[in-house]
């Protein structure tokens, strides 16, 4: 779920840790949300920088993360949230990945069918997992 939904918990960073800029996204003015080392021509760095680009109505058009870009698109209506219905995870320039989301309905399924015995975890403050 980290490369579709890769907005860190708020127990895994500091604030001081991100930048922000304005940057142009496919000819877009955009936002960028970023931490991470940074190239001069504005890369982040595979493995060790994230970044998140919104539009100016402040939806998120791009993420980027363990080298991945992760975009989100074709967004409609849920119980008033606008939801992405497609999900492109891309790799250097091709996709590597896509999510089609052909229905959105309330959850019918225990948390516990997404529980991996022997895959117990805790929080180390930092955006990865052990």
């Amino acid at each position: 779920m980290m490369m579709v939904e890769p907005i860190p918990a708020a127990d895994t960073m500091t604030e001081s840790d991100w930048r922000i800029r304005r940057d142009i996204l496919d000819g877009e003015k955009t936002v960028r949300v970023f931490r991470g080392p940074e190239g001069p021509d504005g890369q982040l760095e595979p493995g060790k920088s994230q970044g998140y680009w919104f539009d100016d109505s402040g939806h998120l058009i791009k993420t980027y993360t363990l080298g991945y870009e992760i975009r989100p698109q074709e967004a409609k209506g849920y119980a008033g949230v606008q939801m992405p219905r497609r999900i492109d995870l891309i790799k250097d320039g091709k996709v590597g990945a896509r999510f089609l989301v052909k229905e959105i309905g309330p959850a019918t399924v225990s948390p516990k069918e997404f529980s991996l015995n022997g895959h117990e975890w805790q929080r180390a403050f930092t955006a990865e997992v052990r």
